[in-house]
């Protein structure tokens, strides 16, 4: 939940800093993802974790694009 409301206050920013605050988010968003494997304890949680790394890659991504997108038609809309 707390990362759905950081990614929802970034998104509705409206004064331009969008890509300065989306980057240490995601950087956060990435670390805390990656020891999700060890916080549940598993014998090797690199290489016994690949469902998870897919669905962090595929989360990242949608992330990414909506970002873009947003930052596109601000683009747009101030032109």
């Amino acid at each position: 939940m707390a990362f759905l409301a950081g990614a929802g206050a970034i998104v509705k920013r409206e004064d331009r800093l969008e890509p300065w605050f989306s980057v240490p988010f995601g950087i956060g968003m990435g670390l805390t993802f990656d020891e999700i494997a060890v916080m549940t304890e598993l014998d090797n949680p690199y290489w016994e974790s690949e469902k998870l790394a897919i669905a962090q890659a595929g989360g990242a991504a949608l992330g990414a694009a909506a970002l873009a997108v947003r930052l596109h038609h601000r683009g747009a809309r101030a032109s």
